[in-house]
């Protein structure tokens, strides 16, 4: 359920978890050498959307729309990327009040990319997360969950856009 319960999230509130972005690594071995080392590949802001859409309707485009880059996120213990925009098909733009708004929206199909690149979790906290409202937003959230992505940064309520991705790296 959207917060607050009224239909309408608080931008400022959902997307504060962006603000304390936590991510925990943690590692501990039982030996005391050698210390495991893992690796932790982050994507900045990863524009889906826009030229890129069409891209998502073809398998072989979808699955190199990260060209050289995918084995560094294959290979990576855990590979974290920022989604600017969002992974819907619903939602209606919502009006940011800004003179010039620049609205990203991407289908669905991104998800089959993020997984094949082998994308751990998204962070979904950024000025565009609510371009297309509540309910993209929302529908972005269910989906990187259903396609195996966490997400952090946001959320269905504050609870939850301040939860941690917690991950274990297998040694």
């Amino acid at each position: 359920v959207p917060y607050p319960a009224r239909g309408r999230m608080n931008p400022a509130t959902v997307l504060r978890g962006a603000a304390v972005l936590l991510l925990f690594v943690a590692c501990r071995s039982t030996s005391p050498a050698p210390t495991a080392t893992h690796t932790l590949v982050y994507g900045g802001d990863v524009l889906l959307g826009n030229n890129l859409n069409t891209a998502m309707y073809d398998d072989a485009a979808r699955h190199t729309l990260f060209g050289d880059i995918t084995p560094l996120f294959q290979e990576a213990d855990i590979a974290l990327l920022n989604a600017e925009g969002v992974i819907a098909n619903g939602g209606a733009y919502f009006d940011k009040r800004e003179p010039a708004p620049h609205l990203f929206r991407t289908t669905p199909l991104a998800i089959d990319a993020l997984q094949h690149a082998g994308i751990d979790v998204v962070s979904v906290g950024n000025n565009h997360a609510l371009d297309y409202g509540t309910d993209a937003f929302v529908e972005m959230l269910d989906r990187l969950v259903m396609g195996g992505i966490d997400y952090t940064g946001g959320g269905h309520n504050r609870a939850d856009a301040y939860r941690p991705s917690y991950l274990q790296v297998d040694d």
